[in-house]
């Protein structure tokens, strides 16, 4: 019988503050700077740009999956271990239930509003921003109005 650890390979999320997340996992999907990316265990050995979009941990051992939304940065995958570095970083992760209802109600009021006014320089980047908290929240089932 294989071992429960022989999918799994090591995932560190690291900021410059500090590291977010390390831990072992079976699929990680992240933003690519040339569209989303699944990484598995035995992935080649690869360094990629980032762009805005969510990294999803999958599989992540003794919880449910993870969630953090990008603004850049970069991967390195290498022997098993996928190292992301960035310095613009959106989670859930340590927030308690006030604090994730008033980010995605706080992104939702930005999405509305954005369909609504026209749109001026560097605005775009934000109702995108928002958007994608908004669907986070939703694939973490952190959403009250989604539950």
């Amino acid at each position: 019988m294989v071992g429960l650890s022989a999918g799994k390979f090591r995932c560190i999320i690291q900021t410059p503050t500090g590291s977010l997340l390390d831990c072992r996992t079976g699929l990680v999907v992240l933003p690519a700077h040339d569209g989303m990316r699944g990484i598995l265990r035995n992935h080649a050995p690869m360094l990629l740009s980032l762009s805005m979009g969510i990294v999803e941990v999958k599989d992540v051992a003794g919880r449910q999956n993870a969630f953090f939304l990008v603004n850049g940065g970069f991967a390195r995958i290498s022997e098993n271990n996928l190292a992301i570095l960035t310095d613009d970083i959106t989670t859930f992760e340590g927030m308690d239930k006030k604090q994730i209802e008033d980010t995605v109600a706080k992104a939702k009021s930005l999405v509305v509003a954005g369909a609504y006014m026209t749109t001026q320089t560097g605005e775009e980047a934000n109702i995108e921003r928002a958007h994608l908290i908004a669907k986070m929240a939703r694939l973490a089932s952190l959403d009250p109005e989604h539950s």
